[in-house]
């Protein structure tokens, strides 16, 4: 079954909403300094916690018990990152130069798509899967580079 969303951010506020058919579903809350990200989607709530400088690593933690259920590993030179969510592993990459394409995708091909537009807050969730944590990790992991690009940019 294929799940469509939308997200839209907030200039300035660094957070995210999640809507689905113009209601809105859920919201993603990212912090720059304490590097943590809480999330929702469809009544789910998680936690992403950032760790680690030159090999980073997202923990992704339940908040109802704050057991962590999987790890992103993040591949900074290649623009890429590894999840391992429950028996399974899934890989993000970018489609495009822009960086306004990406997936995650298994051994069985590709399970969500991502589009945004260039220099834009807002785009569009192809999902083959219900796993709110596999959908929410992909805007995550693309902030983080995000944010990578950006303080890379100031420092230059």
């Amino acid at each position: 079954m294929e799940y469509l969303y939308s997200f839209k951010g907030r200039f300035l506020r660094n957070e995210y909403e999640f809507y689905r058919h113009d209601s809105i579903v859920g919201e993603l809350k990212f912090s720059v300094w304490s590097r943590v990200s809480t999330c929702t989607l469809n009544s789910r709530r998680i936690i992403f916690r950032t760790k680690g400088f030159f090999r980073s690593v997202i923990f992704i933690s339940n908040t109802d018990t704050d057991d962590i259920i999987g790890t992103i590993n993040i591949h900074r030179w290649k623009s890429a990152a590894t999840i391992s969510y429950g028996d399974r592993q899934y890989l993000f990459s970018f489609d495009n130069f822009w960086h306004t394409r990406w997936v995650l995708s298994n051994n069985q091909g590709t399970v969500i798509k991502y589009t945004s537009r260039a220099f834009s807050l807002k785009g569009e969730i192809q999902s083959y899967t219900s796993d709110e944590v596999l959908i929410l990790s992909g805007l995550v992991i693309r902030n983080y580079f995000s944010q990578r690009s950006a303080a890379h940019a100031s420092a230059s």
